[in-house]
């Protein structure tokens, strides 16, 4: 019979033997409580409100035998009848239900790779959530009209994707810090540390170097004989961890922090 098989787990558990240097157990603790805390939206009742959308008829409403037979989408039968506050509401929680379900998911193993000593696979996994996902959530934070706009009746996926150049980051990182309370997260901050190239201890670079073996830009350009990550000797990675776990648990605050403030501007959460 085998044995059955643990599921793996953020925190570090008594005894456990695992790669991470000592100093940074505590840290990787509040990381484990922190990611419990975001799961709570898919699994706590008083998050419901964020699974379905009341529409209220006025009577001139079109479609109604076709919407109730399944014959066309919900999304559909909203936007022929203009009920676009509704149609805004419905495409915000689903996103944001997507986006974050996707984003504790990197998170998730970003954090437990980190754990068990592959910090480049760690960094390489971190990236996608912060620096695409939490942007989304940022934009529908401040001004969620917009974005759904942009993403729903723009019929071009450049107006809305966050890697793309005519997105302003610096100004959408302000715009949603402004729409918190508090006053640990400064924009500029929370910016270099995400996309500042030329930022020392942020994840841009970094997070390259993991996903790439040689990168050419001119701010963390591949060495002459070298490669990304796979000649680190011990002094490097001492640097990694320590670069790691002093951007990780700050960004991870924040991300809290945009998505609770989104979620409590769209539903009754008690």
């Amino acid at each position: 019979m085998k044995p059955e098989k643990t599921a793996p787990v953020l925190a570090i558990t008594p005894n456990e033997q695992i790669f991470l240097p000592k100093c940074y157990h505590r840290i990787q603790d509040i990381c484990a409580v922190i990611y419990d805390q975001l799961t709570e939206i898919y699994k706590e009742k008083n998050y419901q409100d964020l699974y379905h959308t009341e529409s209220i008829l006025d009577g001139s409403e079109t479609g109604m035998d076709e919407l109730n037979k399944n014959k066309i989408h919900a999304i559909d039968w909203l936007t022929w009848n203009n009920k676009n506050k509704d149609l805004e509401l419905i495409l915000t929680k689903h996103i944001i239900l997507s986006i974050t379900s996707d984003f504790i998911n990197f998170v998730f193993e970003s954090l437990y790779c980190a754990k068990r000593g592959k910090i480049t696979v760690a960094y390489a996994l971190i990236r996608k959530p912060f620096t695409d996902e939490l942007l989304i959530l940022e934009q529908l934070l401040y001004n969620r009209s917009d974005f759904i706009y942009r993403f729903f009746h723009s019929d071009t996926v450049e107006t809305y994707d966050p890697s793309s150049k005519n997105i302003n980051k610096v100004d959408v990182i302000k715009n949603a810090v402004d729409c918190l309370t508090n006053p640990l997260f400064d924009a500029d901050f929370v910016h270099d540390l995400r996309y500042n190239k030329l930022y020392e201890y942020g994840i841009n670079g970094i997070s390259n170097h993991a996903l790439h073996i040689v990168t050419k830009d001119k701010n963390y350009r591949t060495e002459p004989q070298n490669f990304n990550f796979v000649f680190s000797q011990e002094e490097d990675f001492a640097l990694y961890y320590k670069q790691y776990y002093w951007v990780v648990p700050y960004i991870l605050i924040y991300a809290v922090d945009i998505i609770d403030k989104l979620i409590f501007s769209i539903t009754t959460v008690p």
